[in-house]
């Protein structure tokens, strides 16, 4: 069996203070390609809602500012939820979000993951899958999730923030990298 996995701290630390390595790398969506990282790291969301974001889905609810995703067409009845947006990224969020729609990003962003930022952090996928791991983008989810169950936050909460349905153990079960 196959699974994704957290990324280690260390990890973390050299993807957040990645450095280009080419002129052309990314060209066109760089400011996009550390966003979309930052994001998925630090909300839990998945990589085609990252992509549908607008400026209009960052309202403030209750006193706290979120990405609002209850009206789009995502994944599962789940996924239309509000995520709580990391106060530290939310100058990089109002920036990024407000130049349109990015759908057409997302699978760039993804194939320069896959490819170029997990080999910058140290990450070579044929030694991953040699010990039953596929580190992609998506672990950054993983990641997001596995850190909120290791501080001790409720498991119904992150089942919200994520999108999972309460009743449903893929949050823990698939995506946690700790004892439940």
């Amino acid at each position: 069996l196959v699974r994704r996995r957290a990324l280690e701290k260390s990890e973390i630390a050299k993807l957040l203070d990645y450095q280009w390595g080419h002129g052309s790398e990314c060209l066109g969506y760089r400011e996009d390609a550390l966003f979309f990282t930052k994001v998925a790291l630090y909300s839990g969301m998945r990589l085609n809602e990252i992509a549908s974001l607008r400026l209009d889905d960052i309202k403030l609810i209750d006193g706290v500012w979120v990405f609002d995703l209850t009206a789009k067409v995502l994944k599962s009845w789940n996924a239309q939820r509000t995520v709580p947006i990391a106060q530290f990224l939310f100058a990089d969020v109002r920036r990024q979000s407000g130049s349109n729609e990015k759908k057409g990003y997302g699978e760039p962003v993804s194939r320069w993951f896959n490819r170029t930022a997990l080999k910058y952090i140290g990450i070579d996928k044929v030694q991953e899958k040699k010990k039953g791991y596929n580190v992609v983008f998506h672990c950054l989810r993983n990641t997001f999730i596995t850190e909120l169950v290791s501080v001790g936050a409720q498991h119904h909460h992150i089942k919200r923030v994520v999108g999972h349905a309460q009743d449903d153990d893929v949050t823990l079960d698939s995506y946690a990298d700790v004892a439940k």
